[in-house]
């Protein structure tokens, strides 16, 4: 199941959930007024699915069962909200944002909408992206900057677990995280330096820097494998001493 989201014009549906094997829609839900979508998230809750998005200074959830969509919105954030993931933390589902430039990432009860303790503070610039994984069965969030470090933070306590790994380029936009080899890694990239950093969360150590021939403007990862697109080009990297393409 793919869950997108398009601007409202002329009373057009703008949460629309698609079958992906059968790439037809399954279902479609209006929104009241005009939104502006700067990511997206979705994660299941209580048998129905909840989409959230970063739109400003506020993250709404949108629950969507039935006809009509149920909304609330996540306030606090005091600069625009880059980027937003959702989990689950022993049994209950979360939202976690970026909060751009006001420095912070935010941890949020997805059903009731209610803060689950104080902002994480520790970038020393604008907050670019966060990814969830989980290190020795400790579900962890991974947060990244234009200060050009990562940092591990424990959902249950909300203390950071690791020191900032500081990258070799100038600074980390999108990031993802998956496993190598049965280890846990986390995949930034930079789009200034058109490079994708690598890095092994329980060594703590940059694993590898892959220089890229245009300005890097996604990435993800899963099982061997890293998928980044740059310029026009989409490529695929694996895991070898080289990172072959």
């Amino acid at each position: 199941m793919i869950v997108t989201a398009v601007g409202i014009e002329d009373n057009r549906d703008a949460i629309q959930v698609w079958d992906v094997e059968t790439a037809e829609l399954i279902t479609s839900y209006q929104l009241a007024e005009m939104v502006a979508f700067n990511n997206l998230a979705c994660i299941e809750v209580a048998g129905h699915l909840a989409v959230t998005a970063s739109v400003e200074h506020d993250v709404p959830v949108w629950h969507l069962a039935g006809e009509h969509a149920r909304v609330h919105v996540l306030t606090g954030h005091t600069d625009d909200v880059e980027t937003v993931t959702c989990t689950v933390v022993d049994g209950r589902p979360v939202v976690i944002s970026a909060g751009g430039n006001d420095c912070t990432v935010r941890i949020w009860d997805i059903d009731t909408g209610h803060p689950i303790g104080d902002p994480l503070t520790g970038h020393r610039g604008h907050v670019s992206s966060v990814a969830c994984t989980e290190l020795a069965g400790t579900p962890v969030v991974v947060t990244s900057g234009t200060d050009a470090t990562i940092q591990v933070w424990d959902l249950r306590t909300r203390e950071r677990i690791s020191k900032a790994l500081i990258a070799d380029v100038e600074g980390i936009g999108g990031l993802a995280c998956t496993t190598l080899g049965g280890r846990p890694i986390a995949v930034g990239r930079s789009w200034r330096d058109a490079s994708v950093v690598v890095w092994d969360l329980l060594a703590e150590d940059q694993l590898a820097t892959i220089r890229l021939p245009a300005p890097v403007q996604a990435v993800t990862a899963m099982h061997d494998m890293i998928i980044a697109g740059y310029g026009w080009d989409v490529i695929t990297l694996r895991h070898t001493p080289d990172w072959t393409r």
